[in-house]
């Protein structure tokens, strides 16, 4: 007997044994499962968190009614502002909730319906992703599971630590989320109704006391919010529609001069007042996405196991049955019946989904026992069968899911606008992407974006191509970014935004355009793209085409070849030109001249232009125009007047120009073009007059500007004299240096900026090789790695001699990343010409003479020391501008906003 009794218990222990190495795989693999994405960017609740987690601990304490996710991640930020520790919280509650959903099961029916729960749960698709949101989701999930064992033990067996445990359950719910206070009414009204519908008249007065407790529990469990609620003065139905809201939330919700872009960043949730009430399809499609099999005959199979679970705990014992089923029936009734302000989402409900898997679970396990009963073998291939469908399609479903690419990636976003978000930029929000400003000045400066810029970027909302066109022309001169919904855009914002804009990316349902601030790439082969154009490569530089590319199809791959290939040579110590590095001449810049053709106005006046005498309205919008929609009407009665502008830099001293335009006048000599600048104290003016007849004539003037012209004193105008009869226009203006050399500004900072990544670039010095005999090697950096890699400016000075200026390093190995260099004026000698930009793994060669008494006098012994280069760089999306930072990458020349919409068909009706 005591043997039968020991053998028993050894085997008790051994399936407790393995009990707990299953549950122990399972919590691990949950655990893994729910660490893939941690790291992902915020999408807007999120992000809502962690500004509420930033707050101090009191004011992070009443931020909400549900204040438990806001105090956890606040304690988080004090560990670091990464988005991993901040759904660290959100990760532990779901791991929690596996070993949760076990210990319910076990309780409710078995330990292998409490495997198979846990199993379910750990590979549950929507659990595993709101395990990794830093949001209360995982936390409702988890509170639903205590909230129904507490219910069951506090109403079956009455002791004192299982009310307890049901009141702690129900503070912890209603911390978590205001939506859990429906699913303890529905857990509760289900024991309730199992505790009144006892018959045994002894039982029922003890049923009738705990259902009395029940109330009185759930009531102590409500404390903790209606104290928040006394405190915050702030009622947990605000988002009942006509519940008396006060003025914050009415502001938010109903106010119809509200900003868009204000209503949403104070609750994006609130719809403009719009009533919503959840129907029974919504919360049946709900469930579907629950419990989503990716093969529908396995989703039915999953039902009929449900319902079986049901009824198989419903037999053993009737509480359970009452608990669950009013759980999942009674929990969405009140939505059913009610009008709130909130939309719906399939989140709010995610305390089903453990509840559901329980049900599942059990109808497993009696499937499994049921085949045991016929053999051990049946049991073991019934078990594993059940359990590999499930698992295989559940892992599909997994799969799809981590390949499905972010819906909100605000993060990527911002790093893109930060590249080269300068002060005064524009953001334009799409009416269909509201959320974009309070998530982009959320990620702004976590992206080292300086207060300074971030405090003059401007947020307009936008809805529509007239929209679009107004901030064209009320920001000419500021790089603009559009964003748009991807999915639901209108039809008239996306035309627009692929007319105007260049697209930057899409990340996930949204869309970034932009259009940077005017300027001129004066790199001439910028993105690499037109093979056909490129001058040739020398040997180790070649187009790179495919995953090597930044954007778009190619970038340039420079890769050492090593002196056997080319180089410094070791036998004559002669420095060669570097066959590894990729060399090409900059574009000259160039005079860019403000409206020239005057298809811009703004209450009768001509951006760019400014009239003279100073003050005088002396020119109109004609439309009678050689080119384009408008000319410019000089008007005025006596004197002379027009209209002037100031070329700004200092490009044309020394130079030789030519300025012409297109002018009609009726008499001659009434209409005039001039070219002036100031020589010391004298103003000296270069004229071409107007011969008359009324038809348009060209008008140039040639002028060669002496080197000490005063910079800011060169200008055009154009002049009318006197009554003009008829009147005088002006049209197509332009100003062109005649040179065909390249240089720059002087006065003038200029930005370097490209895409690039090395690959093991280093350096490595040879031994030393003499002419008579072997030396040692001299230098304490012999096969040290080194920065031999390197970007380059270079040039020559007026006299013809060359010279070169390192703008950047590169040593190792690095990923793509963009770089932007400073070049400023004075790093540039005045009067450079024959500008290069040149990007490689660079060689150099040290020679060095020493003299030696010989037999014959003096002896010399060369000695050359050879250093070589190795690695590889990639360069894309090169840009090099006038300016002090960079803007977005051009393709040549941007002129202008408001000059770009102007030549923009902006379809019938629109001005």
């Amino acid at each position: 007997m005591a043997t039968r009794s020991a053998t028993s218990g050894g085997l008790e222990r051994r399936r407790r044994m393995a009990v707990a190495a299953a549950l122990g795989s399972i919590l691990v693999l949950g655990f893994l499962l729910r660490c893939t994405k941690l790291n992902v960017g915020f999408w807007v609740d999120e992000i809502y968190t962690a500004q509420g987690a930033s707050l101090d601990f009191s004011d992070c304490l009443m931020h909400r009614l549900y204040p438990l996710c806001y105090v956890l991640a606040h304690f988080m930020l004090r560990l670091g502002d990464s988005e991993s520790l901040l759904r660290l919280p959100s990760l532990v509650a779901g791991v929690a909730g596996i070993a949760a959903l076990y210990g319910l099961a076990k309780e409710a029916h078995s330990r292998a319906a409490g495997l198979v729960a846990a199993f379910l749960l750990a590979l549950s698709a929507y659990h595993v992703h709101y395990s990794q949101d830093a949001r209360f989701y995982a936390f409702a999930a988890l509170a639903g599971i205590w909230i129904v064992h507490a219910l069951f033990r506090a109403i079956t067996r009455g002791r004192r630590a299982d009310w307890a445990s049901y009141i702690g359950a129900c503070l912890f719910a209603l911390s978590v989320q205001l939506t859990m206070a429906p699913f303890i009414v529905a857990a509760a009204a289900g024991a309730a109704l199992w505790g009144l519908a006892t018959r045994a008249p002894d039982t029922g007065k003890r049923r009738l006391r705990a259902v009395g407790l029940l109330v009185l529990c759930t009531a102590l469990g409500s404390l903790g919010v209606v104290t928040l609620s006394v405190v915050r003065s702030d009622s947990p139905l605000h988002f009942v529609a006509g519940a008396g809201l006060d003025d914050h939330w009415a502001d938010a919700g109903a106010d119809a001069k509200t900003p868009l872009l204000d209503r949403h960043r104070r609750d994006p949730g609130l719809t403009g007042g719009r009533a919503h009430r959840l129907t029974p399809m919504e919360y049946g499609a709900y469930l579907s996405e629950y419990f989503r099999f990716q093969f529908a005959p396995l989703g039915w199979a999953a039902l009929a196991l449900a319902v079986l679970g049901l009824g198989v705990l419903w037999r053993r014992s009737s509480a359970w049955g009452a608990i669950l089923l009013a759980a999942l029936a009674l929990f969405p009734v009140p939505f059913f019946l009610v009008d709130v302000r909130h939309v719906f989402v399939s989140r709010y409900f995610i305390p089903v989904l453990p509840i559901g898997l329980l049900l599942v679970a059990a109808g497993v396990a009696v499937c499994i026992e049921y085949a045991g009963r016929r053999s051990r073998t049946l049991h073991g291939l019934a078990a594993a069968a059940i359990l590999a469908l499930l698992a295989g399609d559940q892992a599909i479903g997994l799969a799809r899911q981590y390949q499905r690419p972010l819906e909100e990636d605000w993060r990527a976003m911002a790093g893109c606008m930060a590249e080269t978000l300068a002060p005064r930029d524009v953001i334009l929000v799409g009416d269909d992407a509201p959320l974009a400003h309070p998530c982009l000045a959320f990620y702004l400066p976590r992206m080292r974006v300086d207060a300074a810029t971030l405090n003059t970027v401007r947020y307009v909302a936008v809805s529509d191509a007239a929209g679009v066109r107004a901030a064209l022309l009320r920001h000419p001169c500021a790089t603009l970014w559009l964003v748009t919904g991807e999915a639901a855009s209108p039809d008239t914002l996306e035309q627009t935004a692929g007319a105007v804009f260049e697209r930057s990316g899409t990340f996930g349902a949204y869309a970034l355009w932009c259009l940077g601030k005017p300027t001129v790439n004066l790199f001439p082969f910028p993105g690499f793209e037109s093979a056909d154009a490129l001058p040739a490569l020398p040997p180790g530089v070649e187009l790179a085409g495919g995953d090597e590319a930044r954007s778009g199809e190619h970038s340039l791959r420079i890769a050492a070849i090593g002196p056997e290939g080319a180089g410094p040579s070791r036998e004559s110590g002669v420095r060669t030109p570097d066959s590894w590095v990729a060399r090409f001449e900059l574009l000259p810049d160039r005079v860019r001249l403000r409206n020239p053709g005057f298809e811009i106005w703004e209450q009768d006046a001509a951006p760019g232009w400014r009239a003279i005498p100073d003050g005088a309205g002396t020119a109109t919008p004609s439309e009678s125009a050689y080119s384009g929609r408008y000319a410019a009407r000089l008007n005025g009665e006596g004197g002379r007047g027009g209209l002037v502008q100031i070329i700004d830099g200092c490009l044309l001293p020394g130079r030789r120009i030519s300025v012409r335009c297109m002018g009609k006048a009726a008499a001659p000599d009434a209409m005039g073009l001039a070219f002036r600048f100031d020589e010391g104290a004298d103003t000296r003016r270069i004229e071409a007059r107007h011969p008359g007849g009324g038809e348009w004539c060209a008008l140039a003037v040639e002028a060669e500007v002496p080197a000490y012209a005063v910079p800011g004193s060169v200008a055009i105008e154009l002049w009318r004299q006197g009554d003009s009869e008829g009147g005088v226009s002006a049209d197509a203006v332009s100003v062109e240096i005649l040179s065909d050399e390249a240089f720059i500004d002087p006065t003038r900072n200029y930005v370097l900026s490209m895409d690039v990544k090395w690959e093991g670039v280093q350096r490595k010095r040879a031994p030393v090789y003499t002419s008579t005999k072997m030396m040692p090697e001299r230098g304490s950096d012999v096969g040290q790695p080194g920065p031999v890699g390197r970007v380059v400016l270079s040039g020559e000075y007026l006299d013809g001699y060359p010279f070169e200026y390192v703008l950047y390093w590169i040593s190792g190995t690095c990923d793509w990343h963009r770089i932007a260099v400073l070049v400023e004026s004075e790093s540039i000698p005045p009067g450079a010409r024959n500008l290069a930009l040149s990007v490689g793994v660079f060689g150099t060669t040290d020679t060095a003479w020493l003299e030696e008494n010989g037999p014959d006098g003096p002896a010399y012994t060369r000695t050359v020391s050879v250093y070589e280069g190795e690695g590889r760089i990639w360069v894309d999306n090169v840009q090099f501008e006038p300016g002090n930072r960079p803007t977005p990458l051009a393709w040549g020349i941007r002129e202008p906003h408001d000059e770009r919409a102007a030549a923009v068909d902006w379809g019938a009706g629109e001005e």
